[in-house]
């Protein structure tokens, strides 16, 4: 089936849609899964983003009793836990 062949009916629309946003030929659908889409999530982050992850995780853990308690308070705890997710 060609491009326009394809675009002339809603659910070839919507595969050539899909095709173009993960990058992947409309001929190779039979490999996406769970897990193809999971990873190519996971590479396209930056590692900003994993550095990020882990810290509000320690955070997250220090706030609801998880692990050690640290010297701040609740307050501060919550306030670097949204400020971290903000920006």
């Amino acid at each position: 089936m060609t491009y326009f062949q394809r675009m002339k009916s809603p659910l070839g629309r919507n595969v050539q849609c899909w095709s173009n946003l993960v990058g992947h030929s409309v001929h190779k659908m039979s490999v996406v899964n769970k897990k193809f889409m999971f990873q190519r999530v996971y590479d396209s982050l930056p590692n900003s983003v994993f550095d990020r992850v882990g810290l509000l995780r320690e955070l997250l853990c220090a706030r609801y009793g998880y692990c050690h308690r640290t010297l701040l308070s609740m307050y501060e705890l919550d306030f670097i836990v949204q400020f971290s997710c903000l920006n």
